[in-house]
Formats: C-alpha cells, structure tokens, sequence
C-alpha cells in the first residue's frame, strides 16, 4: 500500500462519533472523547486490582519454594511485594512513586546524580535511585549497596545491587514494550487520540507476537 493511500484511509478512521462531541467550554465536555468508548470498553473488562491480581495467580502453584520474582513498574505495588513475601516468594520490581503504599519522601524527591534514597517497611526495602533519571524500586531480596558490574554491552556500571539484579533477571518482563518501540510507527503529527489507538493495536500484536 502507498503512502499516500495510508494516509487517505488514516483521515477516515474513528473511534467515536463526531456529532456527539461536546465543544471546549460547554459543559459536558470531554477532551477524551474521541477514544472514550474505548476507555469505557477497558474499564468495563478490566477487573478492580487486575495487575495485583495477575502476578498473584500466577505465583500461586510456587508459593512458598522462596523463588524470586522479577516485576516491572506496571504490577508493582507495596502490598503486592508484602503479600508475596508473605507467601514465601521474593520479589524485586520497578515501581511507581505514587503507588499507595510508597514513603511519601519518594514523591518530590530530586536525587543528584549517584545518590540513593533507601527506607525498610518490615521486610520490604524501597530505593530510589539517581542516575540518568530517577528510578524507584521495591525489594525483599536486594542490597541497596553500591557494586560495580558490567551490563550488557561489557561496560562497568556502578548502582545499587538490586539494580544490577533486575537487570540481570528481567528476561522478558520489558520484551513487550521493546517490541512496541521497535515497531512503533512515526507519525509527527499524529493526533493523541490516534497515538493512544495505536499504542494499543502495537501493543496486542506484541502479545499475540509473544505467544505464536
């Protein structure tokens, strides 16, 4: 297909109608609405704590053999962390600052570069890290002390060792999103409801990807 005709058929697509669009100002206006019955559509499919969910019936048939789970910033959670210790399975996993839960230093901090911020709740440790951007975790197995070990590409690194144990034992955790921004398409103009459809689209090809 040309470019041209992509670009043809791109002018037509929709996720909503149009006419139903209330203007900027009016009340009852959605800047969203454009995808809105998509994000309906999501609401309704996916469950009350889905991630906390997912990572938990997955772990069930090994709870308590002291594995140790590696989690990106999309499931983690402090009570999740707790729970699974609870449960005799260790875990290290990104996270976001904001999550309930999380020491409310966190939030606003702004580490130097090198710096780390470190706080024990029980046996779950959180870290905030400083290096090219700041980077939150929580772990139940990890040392925020800092080592020295080459990456991937054979260059010394200095961190955190629980940031060179995510590294080392992440596996596929992020293939997914590598895949999204390998095959993500460019558009500068894209519009953002279109770049939220897209996303999405990329994204379940990643998994149906994965799976065959």
């Amino acid at each position: 297909m040309s470019r041209n005709r992509f670009q043809e058929i791109l002018r037509f697509l929709h996720c909503n109608d149009n006419a139903l669009a209330v203007e900027r100002g009016q009340a009852g206006y959605d800047p969203l609405h454009k995808v809105a019955n998509i994000i309906e559509f999501f609401n309704r499919t996916f469950e009350e704590n889905y991630r906390y969910k997912v990572v938990m019936d997955l772990m069930r048939p090994h709870f308590g053999n002291q594995h140790h789970v590696t989690i990106d910033s999309w499931f983690t959670s402090p009570k999740l962390v707790h729970d699974l210790r609870n449960r005799g399975t260790y875990c290290t996993g990104t996270v976001i600052t904001t999550r309930k839960g999380m020491p409310q230093s966190f939030r606003k901090a702004k580490l130097p570069k090198g710096a780390i911020l470190a706080k024990s709740q029980g046996p779950v440790m959180s870290v905030l890290y400083s290096d090219r951007r700041q980077v939150s975790l929580l772990t139940t197995a990890g040392s925020a002390k800092m080592t020295r070990k080459p990456n991937s590409k054979g260059k010394v690194v200095k961190a955190p060792a629980l940031v060179h144990k995510y590294n080392e034992t992440m596996g596929g955790v992020d293939l997914g999103d590598q895949l999204i921004a390998q095959y993500e398409p460019q558009f500068r103009s894209l519009k953002l409801w279109k770049k939220i459809l897209f996303n999405l689209l990329m994204t379940a090809t990643g998994m149906v990807y994965s799976k065959f």
